[in-house]
């Protein structure tokens, strides 16, 4: 497949060639849009946050393994050895943001917690601004920079409320809250990274390195809900993504967000949502198709 990338650099305008996806250097890069999943990620030296339109990116740190897709985000250290490849049957819809300054330097002074976050709030709101620039074609190098500035700032403010949650941990000792809210992530992690497969609390426990006790006790304190509610969320909200950005029959999408059946999927919808799938699915957005090809605006 060939790809078309196009170069905004703040205060011109665009740039066009083709050629595999990579990193600029100056000011923020924005690498998205549709490509095979052959595609090699970027590699960066900044700090950047990741997410998927369509598809998936498998991400390793090490021997940690994370999944990550169009419900959540990821952001990445500078100083972090980051091994990923993107995996979809029909091509893959990559969102990529590196956070830098004028100059090209790092803006963000602090390491961050590197974990999955849910797509929510206010940076999900910017990231959803950000996408319909990047499918309108928006060329305003003040925007861009106002926009990415915001988003930024809400990258900032989530992680620390995440960090705040150390608090919660039952521990008089702050290393031991730290370690528990890492163990903590560590299994909420692995939720969204094996959502589609059946997976148990003994599962999830082992993932953490933690007790079943102690896992439900304290992952309630981190995230407000139990493992188990946790998962179901994730594969509700990985259902309504499926229906409303897809023409997948509703056997495969139960299938597809590890809900298992029909059915399964017609009672939690109607549990959580108030709605059945068939009018989810009429009323959800429109589809991503229309996105332009692999484009990095930096």
């Amino acid at each position: 497949m060939h790809m078309h990338l196009s170069t905004l650099e703040a205060g011109t305008g665009p740039v066009t060639g083709s050629g595999p996806l990579a990193p600029a250097t100056s000011a923020h890069l924005v690498v998205a849009g549709e490509c095979p999943a052959s595609t090699s990620v970027p590699s960066l030296d900044c700090p950047s946050l990741r997410t998927m339109r369509r598809g998936v990116e498998l991400v390793s740190f090490g021997a940690r393994r994370l999944r990550l897709d169009a419900d959540s985000y990821l952001v990445a250290n500078c100083t972090t050895t980051v091994s990923s490849a993107y995996d979809g049957a029909d091509g893959v819809s990559p969102l990529l943001i590196a956070f830098r300054d004028g100059a090209g330097t790092h803006t963000t002074a602090f390491a961050f917690v590197e974990t999955l976050l849910p797509r929510s709030g206010a940076v999900g709101h910017h990231l959803l601004q950000i996408e319909n620039a990047l499918q309108t074609g928006l060329a305003d190098a003040m925007w861009w920079d106002e926009r990415i500035a915001q988003l930024q700032g809400a990258v900032i403010d989530a992680e620390r409320l995440l960090r705040g949650r150390e608090g919660a941990m039952e521990s008089l000792k702050p290393a031991t809250r730290r370690e528990l809210l890492r163990r903590v992530l560590l299994a909420s992690d692995f939720i969204q990274s094996n959502y589609e497969q059946p997976i148990t609390l003994a599962q999830i426990a082992a993932a953490a390195r933690l007790s079943r006790f102690h896992l439900v006790r304290q992952f309630r304190r981190v995230h407000g809900l139990t493992p188990h509610d946790y998962l179901t969320a994730k594969r509700v909200a990985a259902a309504l993504r499926l229906l409303s950005q897809t023409r997948l029959g509703l056997n495969d999408v139960a299938t597809h967000c590890g809900l298992g059946t029909r059915s399964s999927l017609f009672r939690q919808l109607r549990t959580r949502q108030g709605r059945s799938a068939s009018a989810l699915r009429s009323g959800g957005p429109p589809t991503m198709e229309q996105l332009p090809p692999c484009s990095t605006f930096a």
